[in-house]
């Protein structure tokens, strides 16, 4: 790399340490002043081959649309030192858009961490092949169910064993080309896939998976009819910690749409477009401020953002990601600082488990075939596939 790209990439790491600082700030005062968000959200695809039950995606409410790399890096260019991951996934399925190589090749040129969700079915192995040649830097695999019953009863027109073997053709690709990336699933606690979960979380940490999560059900603002323990008056809401969500995370759909909240994925509160504004000045604008002040407020009058929002989400509620505990969503600036200046590259997240993950990718290349075999048309119990195939050391 030359001297130009080398003060490039010392610029942009500078930048990014100093507007995650300011973050901190806004986010822990609850400061309606400026901010920067932590987290960008863009959505190369609307359009999903999946109507997941659980999913808002399912109401078929926006059209199905690809983004294009140009509008991609021109959002890019605008927040590349001011952002410290931007998150490719938002309403639809990533893998459809087929530039989405592109699209990581713009994140490196810019030194932008990325990170890519997907349901797992499109992934093959020169796709798969094709996203480690880009440069990827973390893979979410989707997974909600750990049966083949489970799974497609969740997921109408999926298949099970097309996703186990897509999972495994991944590491696979790894191993061949000798990149290797960060990665997760996650399983979310769907009523339907509950009872899997702990075939999940067993079966899946047999493969060299760097974390393997569990998210709570989103109700998606009422989708799912999950309304249990919602304060009803604005003084019970004041007893729940502030979403950090307007502060740190933003969203922005296909269109160039900016969300107040990034979960908006029906865009019902848009603070602006990146056509028609630069987008750091939207991030900090007066409808975004608005929703802030609602948000800290707890503004319960009839058509306020929160009220409109907030106050039908339950992961203000209900989200582990909100206690006091994570950092994730900061509470206190001086406990966040000392774990940023403290914790070095993992205060933003897991590393990748390479040393660790040895015998997990030895298990893969011997038994691969064998996993996925036992996990859509099981021959035997899981904890005599355990005794025969699993790699001890």
């Amino acid at each position: 790399m030359n001297t130009s790209n080398e003060a490039m990439r010392e610029y942009v790491e500078l930048s990014k340490k100093y507007t995650y600082l300011k973050f901190l700030w806004s986010a822990t005062t609850e400061s309606i002043a400026n901010s920067y968000p932590h987290q960008v959200f863009i959505e190369p695809s609307s359009a999903c081959n999946y109507s997941c039950k659980y999913c808002i995606n399912s109401s078929k409410r926006r059209k199905p649309k690809l983004m294009s790399t140009d509008f991609f890096e021109g959002i890019i260019s605008d927040i590349y030192d001011k952002t410290q991951f931007v998150h490719l996934y938002g309403q639809g399925e990533p893998l459809l858009n087929r530039s989405l190589m592109e699209m990581i090749r713009i994140c490196k040129k810019y030194y932008v961490d990325d990170t890519l969700a997907t349901n797992v079915s499109l992934l093959t192995h020169d796709f798969s092949l094709g996203l480690l040649e880009s440069g990827l830097e973390q893979i979410m695999f989707s997974v909600t169910g750990a049966t083949k019953d489970s799974y497609e009863s969740l997921h109408p027109g999926g298949n099970f064993e097309r996703v186990c073997e897509n999972i495994i053709s991944f590491f696979i690709a790894e191993l061949e080309c000798g990149k290797f990336i960060r990665t997760r699933s996650n399983f979310v606690e769907d009523p339907l896939a509950a009872p899997s979960l702990k075939r999940y979380r067993e079966m899946f940490a047999l493969l060299p998976i760097d974390y393997v999560s569990v998210s709570r059900l989103i109700n998606w603002f009422g989708h799912n009819k999950a309304r249990e323990n919602f304060p009803e008056t604005c003084e019970e809401w004041l007893k729940v910690p502030t979403c950090k969500a307007p502060w740190r995370m933003m969203g922005i759909d296909v269109e160039g749409n900016v969300r107040a909240c990034f979960i908006d994925i029906n865009d019902d509160n848009i603070i602006g477009n990146v056509n028609d504004a630069h987008i750091l000045d939207i991030w900090n604008g007066d409808k975004m401020q608005q929703f802030r002040k609602a948000l800290v407020a707890r503004d319960m009058s009839e058509g306020s953002s929160f009220c409109r929002l907030c106050s039908k989400c339950n992961s203000m509620v209900e989200s582990k990601a909100l206690t006091n505990s994570s950092n994730e969503w900061p509470h206190d600036l001086a406990t966040e600082v000392n774990k940023y200046f403290n914790n070095g590259d993992s205060y933003f997240g897991y590393k990748r488990q390479a040393d660790s993950n040895k015998t997990k990718f030895e298990f893969v290349r011997k038994y691969g075939d064998k996993w996925i075999a036992q996990m859509v048309y099981p021959a035997m119990s899981d904890e005599e596939f355990y005794a025969r195939y699993v790699v001890k050391g």
